[in-house]
């Protein structure tokens, strides 16, 4: 999002194709999208060294607001176009699940129900397990891929902090 991208990790889905507050478009997150995506927020951000909270993860739609507090630019989330030019980002404000099924940005007593409350929480959970769950991803309950996807979230945690301490230390 404008003026955010320096120093950041940005990810990124493919769906939502003509979205906006009353529908997901013609592709919808799927569960699979959005388990992925927690997993992976919740490895980078172990490797990074960051928390899980609104103030180092947002949504697309959570940075156009300046949800984190920054006053980079003028908020333009779908609900809140200050340049009114209808170029505004919503990106992810809600996901089509149970947990998250409708579009509320301003609702103060919905506010679990937005696709980053979403996320992070589920990043947070991850975080706490230390274990990936394959079996919501479809692999079935049989699978042998929780070993594989456990791997997978130690392996990006230990490169990004790998990363991180060679940046720090050719920095100064």
């Amino acid at each position: 999002t404008w003026k955010r991208n320096d120093g950041a990790v940005n990810l990124t889905i493919t769906g939502c194709t003509g979205s906006n507050p009353r529908t997901l478009g013609l592709e919808p997150p799927t569960e699979a999208q959005i388990e992925t995506m927690a997993q992976v927020i919740a490895a980078l951000a172990e490797g990074i060294g960051i928390p899980v909270d609104k103030q180092h993860v947002l949504t697309h739609g959570e940075a156009a607001n300046n949800e984190d507090g920054l006053q980079i630019h003028q908020p333009y989330s779908w609900w809140n176009d200050s340049y009114g030019d209808k170029d505004t980002r919503g990106d992810l404000e809600y996901l089509g699940t149970k947990e998250s099924p409708a579009y509320v940005p301003t609702d103060p007593q919905k506010q679990s129900q937005r696709g980053g409350s979403v996320l992070r929480s589920l990043a947070q959970a991850y975080q706490k397990t230390g274990k990936f769950h394959a079996t919501k991803l479809n692999f079935g309950s049989a699978s042998f891929h929780d070993n594989d996807y456990n791997f997978y979230y130690n392996n990006i945690k230990d490169n990004v902090a790998k990363r991180i301490a060679t940046y720090q230390r050719s920095a100064k």
